[in-house]
Protein backbone atom coordinates (compact mmCIF):
# COMPACT_ATOMS: atom_id res chain seq x y z
CA UNK A 1 0.00 0.00 0.00
CA UNK A 2 3.25 2.43 1.00
CA UNK A 3 4.43 1.94 -2.65
CA UNK A 4 1.09 2.53 -4.36
CA UNK A 5 0.83 5.80 -2.19
CA UNK A 6 3.84 6.78 -2.97
CA UNK A 7 3.29 6.72 -6.66
CA UNK A 8 -0.03 8.14 -6.48
CA UNK A 9 1.05 11.46 -4.61
CA UNK A 10 3.74 11.61 -7.41
CA UNK A 11 1.16 11.53 -9.86
CA UNK A 12 -1.10 14.17 -8.12
CA UNK A 13 1.72 16.49 -7.37
CA UNK A 14 2.95 15.85 -11.06
CA UNK A 15 -0.06 16.89 -11.88
CA UNK A 16 -0.34 20.64 -10.08
CA UNK A 17 3.23 21.33 -11.10
CA UNK A 18 2.00 21.12 -14.58
CA UNK A 19 -0.10 24.22 -13.52
CA UNK A 20 1.88 27.43 -15.12
CA UNK A 21 1.54 29.86 -12.17
CA UNK A 22 3.55 33.18 -12.00
CA UNK A 23 3.68 34.05 -8.37
CA UNK A 24 3.68 38.06 -9.13
CA UNK A 25 0.78 37.69 -10.70
CA UNK A 26 -1.12 35.82 -7.35
CA UNK A 27 -3.17 38.52 -5.46
CA UNK A 28 -4.33 37.08 -2.32
CA UNK A 29 -6.89 39.99 -1.37
CA UNK A 30 -9.27 37.94 -3.15
CA UNK A 31 -8.81 35.17 -0.41
CA UNK A 32 -9.68 37.89 2.46
CA UNK A 33 -12.46 39.04 0.68
CA UNK A 34 -14.04 35.30 0.20
CA UNK A 35 -13.14 34.85 4.21
CA UNK A 36 -16.31 36.65 6.03
CA UNK A 37 -18.63 34.48 3.05
CA UNK A 38 -16.29 31.37 4.51
CA UNK A 39 -16.76 31.87 7.94
CA UNK A 40 -20.82 32.20 7.86
CA UNK A 41 -20.95 28.85 5.66
CA UNK A 42 -19.52 27.47 9.03
CA UNK A 43 -21.32 29.07 11.24
CA UNK A 44 -24.58 28.92 9.79
CA UNK A 45 -24.35 25.29 8.07
CA UNK A 46 -22.24 23.89 10.79
CA UNK A 47 -19.69 22.83 7.84
CA UNK A 48 -16.26 22.38 7.89
CA UNK A 49 -14.60 24.55 5.30
CA UNK A 50 -11.15 24.75 3.91
CA UNK A 51 -9.17 26.54 0.87
CA UNK A 52 -6.47 24.42 -1.00
CA UNK A 53 -3.69 26.81 -2.66
CA UNK A 54 -2.55 24.66 -5.40
CA UNK A 55 0.43 27.04 -5.86
CA UNK A 56 1.41 26.77 -2.55
CA UNK A 57 0.44 23.60 -2.20
CA UNK A 58 -1.64 23.38 1.34
CA UNK A 59 -4.79 24.78 2.75
CA UNK A 60 -4.75 28.64 3.26
CA UNK A 61 -7.82 28.96 5.17
CA UNK A 62 -9.57 26.71 7.75
CA UNK A 63 -12.71 27.03 9.16
CA UNK A 64 -13.01 26.45 13.11
CA UNK A 65 -15.55 23.36 12.57
CA UNK A 66 -12.55 22.12 10.28
CA UNK A 67 -9.49 22.83 12.31
CA UNK A 68 -12.03 21.31 15.09
CA UNK A 69 -12.42 18.05 13.00
CA UNK A 70 -8.72 17.53 12.46
CA UNK A 71 -8.29 18.21 16.32
CA UNK A 72 -6.02 21.37 15.49
CA UNK A 73 -5.99 24.48 17.56
CA UNK A 74 -7.75 27.80 16.81
CA UNK A 75 -5.59 30.17 15.18
CA UNK A 76 -4.95 31.37 11.09
CA UNK A 77 -1.72 29.39 10.21
CA UNK A 78 -2.01 27.12 7.07
CA UNK A 79 -2.95 23.68 7.43
CA UNK A 80 -0.32 21.36 5.59
CA UNK A 81 -2.96 18.33 5.22
CA UNK A 82 -7.01 17.62 5.09
CA UNK A 83 -8.98 14.95 6.16
CA UNK A 84 -6.13 12.22 4.93
CA UNK A 85 -4.82 12.56 8.40
CA UNK A 86 -7.79 10.71 10.15
CA UNK A 87 -8.76 9.35 7.08
CA UNK A 88 -9.58 5.29 6.82
CA UNK A 89 -6.06 4.01 4.64
CA UNK A 90 -8.21 2.36 1.98
CA UNK A 91 -10.24 6.09 1.42
CA UNK A 92 -6.78 7.31 1.79
CA UNK A 93 -6.10 5.89 -1.78
CA UNK A 94 -9.30 6.27 -3.14
CA UNK A 95 -8.98 10.01 -2.34
CA UNK A 96 -6.01 10.31 -4.54
CA UNK A 97 -7.25 8.94 -6.87
CA UNK A 98 -10.37 10.78 -7.06
CA UNK A 99 -8.44 14.37 -6.67
CA UNK A 100 -6.05 12.81 -9.99
CA UNK A 101 -9.39 12.21 -11.61
CA UNK A 102 -10.73 15.50 -11.10
CA UNK A 103 -8.00 17.71 -11.34
CA UNK A 104 -7.49 16.00 -14.60
CA UNK A 105 -10.68 17.06 -15.71
CA UNK A 106 -11.08 20.51 -15.34
CA UNK A 107 -6.88 21.71 -15.30
CA UNK A 108 -7.48 22.28 -19.17
CA UNK A 109 -10.73 23.78 -19.53
CA UNK A 110 -11.73 27.28 -19.79
CA UNK A 111 -11.78 29.39 -16.32
CA UNK A 112 -15.89 29.34 -17.12
CA UNK A 113 -15.82 25.78 -17.92
CA UNK A 114 -13.98 24.15 -14.97
CA UNK A 115 -16.11 26.11 -12.38
CA UNK A 116 -19.24 24.54 -14.01
CA UNK A 117 -17.95 20.97 -12.19
CA UNK A 118 -17.78 19.97 -8.85
CA UNK A 119 -16.72 16.70 -7.09
CA UNK A 120 -18.01 15.42 -4.27
CA UNK A 121 -16.43 12.29 -1.99
CA UNK A 122 -17.99 10.18 0.21
CA UNK A 123 -15.43 8.80 2.54
CA UNK A 124 -14.75 7.72 6.59
CA UNK A 125 -12.46 9.81 9.32
CA UNK A 126 -11.66 8.22 12.40
CA UNK A 127 -14.17 9.34 14.89
CA UNK A 128 -12.87 12.76 17.35
CA UNK A 129 -11.36 11.18 20.22
CA UNK A 130 -10.02 8.01 18.82
CA UNK A 131 -6.19 8.40 18.92
CA UNK A 132 -4.33 7.55 15.59
CA UNK A 133 -3.20 4.22 17.18
CA UNK A 134 -6.47 2.63 17.50
CA UNK A 135 -7.89 2.64 13.71
CA UNK A 136 -8.54 -1.00 13.29
CA UNK A 137 -11.42 -2.23 11.44
CA UNK A 138 -14.33 -2.16 13.71
CA UNK A 139 -17.41 -0.08 12.37
CA UNK A 140 -17.57 1.96 15.52
CA UNK A 141 -14.51 3.95 15.05
CA UNK A 142 -15.31 5.82 11.82
CA UNK A 143 -17.57 8.69 11.20
CA UNK A 144 -18.39 9.09 7.60
CA UNK A 145 -18.08 12.80 5.70
CA UNK A 146 -19.63 14.08 2.43
CA UNK A 147 -17.26 16.45 1.27
CA UNK A 148 -17.57 18.86 -1.99
CA UNK A 149 -14.27 20.59 -3.86
CA UNK A 150 -15.05 22.96 -6.63
CA UNK A 151 -12.79 25.75 -8.26
CA UNK A 152 -12.90 29.16 -5.81
CA UNK A 153 -10.76 31.62 -7.90
CA UNK A 154 -8.54 31.34 -10.97
CA UNK A 155 -5.39 33.08 -11.82
CA UNK A 156 -5.50 35.97 -13.96
CA UNK A 157 -3.96 33.59 -16.50
CA UNK A 158 -7.36 31.00 -16.22
CA UNK A 159 -5.55 28.29 -14.14
CA UNK A 160 -6.99 26.73 -11.49
CA UNK A 161 -6.09 28.09 -7.96
CA UNK A 162 -8.08 28.34 -5.06
CA UNK A 163 -10.32 25.39 -4.42
CA UNK A 164 -12.75 25.35 -2.05
CA UNK A 165 -13.94 21.91 -0.01
CA UNK A 166 -17.06 21.97 2.36
CA UNK A 167 -17.70 18.92 4.09
CA UNK A 168 -20.18 17.90 7.01
CA UNK A 169 -21.65 14.33 8.47
CA UNK A 170 -22.87 12.26 5.65
CA UNK A 171 -26.66 11.24 6.08
CA UNK A 172 -25.22 7.58 5.05
CA UNK A 173 -23.31 5.62 8.13
CA UNK A 174 -22.28 2.85 6.51
CA UNK A 175 -18.87 2.38 7.81
CA UNK A 176 -17.99 -0.59 5.58
CA UNK A 177 -17.67 0.69 2.40
CA UNK A 178 -14.88 2.61 0.86
CA UNK A 179 -14.78 6.16 -0.61
CA UNK A 180 -17.27 6.68 -3.50
CA UNK A 181 -16.80 9.35 -5.52
CA UNK A 182 -18.42 11.52 -8.45
CA UNK A 183 -17.83 14.69 -9.97
CA UNK A 184 -21.23 16.64 -11.14
CA UNK A 185 -21.78 19.49 -13.72
CA UNK A 186 -23.98 22.05 -12.59
CA UNK A 187 -25.74 22.97 -15.29
CA UNK A 188 -26.63 19.55 -16.87
CA UNK A 189 -26.52 17.59 -13.69
CA UNK A 190 -24.42 14.78 -15.75
CA UNK A 191 -22.55 12.46 -13.08
CA UNK A 192 -18.52 11.02 -13.76
CA UNK A 193 -18.45 8.59 -11.39
CA UNK A 194 -14.65 8.14 -10.22
CA UNK A 195 -13.05 5.01 -11.58
CA UNK A 196 -11.85 2.39 -9.11
CA UNK A 197 -8.91 0.51 -9.52
CA UNK A 198 -9.41 -1.67 -12.69
CA UNK A 199 -10.59 1.38 -14.27
CA UNK A 200 -7.32 3.84 -13.48
CA UNK A 201 -6.89 4.34 -17.27
CA UNK A 202 -10.05 6.92 -17.12
CA UNK A 203 -8.19 8.79 -14.62
CA UNK A 204 -5.98 10.10 -17.47
CA UNK A 205 -8.69 11.38 -19.52
CA UNK A 206 -9.29 15.28 -19.69
CA UNK A 207 -13.07 16.37 -19.65
CA UNK A 208 -12.92 17.29 -23.01
CA UNK A 209 -11.71 13.84 -24.24
CA UNK A 210 -14.60 11.93 -22.51
CA UNK A 211 -16.85 14.59 -24.12
CA UNK A 212 -15.22 13.36 -27.42
CA UNK A 213 -15.23 9.87 -26.72
CA UNK A 214 -18.83 10.01 -25.18
CA UNK A 215 -19.96 11.83 -29.07
CA UNK A 216 -18.13 8.99 -30.52
CA UNK A 217 -20.16 6.45 -28.48
CA UNK A 218 -23.60 8.13 -29.52
CA UNK A 219 -22.41 7.73 -33.33
CA UNK A 220 -20.92 11.38 -34.32
CA UNK A 221 -18.18 11.91 -36.43
CA UNK A 222 -15.53 14.03 -36.55
CA UNK A 223 -17.06 16.95 -38.53
CA UNK A 224 -20.01 16.20 -36.15
CA UNK A 225 -17.97 16.30 -32.87
CA UNK A 226 -16.23 19.73 -34.60
CA UNK A 227 -19.53 21.55 -35.02
CA UNK A 228 -21.16 20.79 -31.43
CA UNK A 229 -18.06 21.50 -29.75
CA UNK A 230 -17.09 24.61 -32.13
CA UNK A 231 -13.36 22.92 -32.13
CA UNK A 232 -11.29 22.09 -35.14
CA UNK A 233 -11.71 18.79 -36.72
CA UNK A 234 -7.78 18.55 -36.58
CA UNK A 235 -8.13 19.14 -32.45
CA UNK A 236 -11.07 16.22 -32.30
CA UNK A 237 -8.74 13.99 -34.34
CA UNK A 238 -5.67 14.61 -31.93
CA UNK A 239 -8.55 14.14 -28.81
CA UNK A 240 -8.95 10.57 -30.54
CA UNK A 241 -5.53 9.45 -30.78
CA UNK A 242 -4.48 10.87 -27.15
CA UNK A 243 -8.09 8.59 -25.98
CA UNK A 244 -6.60 5.84 -27.81
CA UNK A 245 -3.00 6.07 -26.47
CA UNK A 246 -3.64 6.83 -22.58
CA UNK A 247 -6.55 3.83 -22.88
CA UNK A 248 -3.71 1.18 -24.97
CA UNK A 249 -6.73 0.85 -27.20
CA UNK A 250 -6.41 -0.37 -30.58
CA UNK A 251 -8.87 2.65 -32.02
CA UNK A 252 -12.14 4.43 -30.68
CA UNK A 253 -14.25 1.55 -31.47
CA UNK A 254 -12.26 -0.33 -28.85
CA UNK A 255 -11.93 2.53 -26.18
CA UNK A 256 -16.16 3.02 -26.75
CA UNK A 257 -16.33 -0.71 -25.75
CA UNK A 258 -13.82 0.01 -22.49
CA UNK A 259 -16.26 3.08 -21.36
CA UNK A 260 -19.13 1.00 -21.40
CA UNK A 261 -17.78 -1.90 -19.98
CA UNK A 262 -16.85 0.19 -17.06
CA UNK A 263 -20.02 2.03 -16.79
CA UNK A 264 -19.20 5.58 -18.15
CA UNK A 265 -22.06 5.46 -21.48
CA UNK A 266 -24.66 3.21 -21.83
Amino acid sequence: MESKLHHLYERYHRLIGSIPFVEKDLDYSVLERHKPHLDKIDALERSAVAVFDLFRKTHVYASPSYRNKLGLSDGTGEVQEGFELLMHPDDHLRALEAGIYFLGMVIRLESNEMRKYKAVYDFRIRKPGLKSDGRSGEATNWLRITEQHQVLENDIHGNIWLVLSIASVSSNQDSGSSLRGMVVHHETGELFVVPDDEKTPFLNLTAREIEVLKLISEGFYSKEISDRLKISIHTVNTHRQNIIEKLKASNTTEAVQMAMKYGYFK
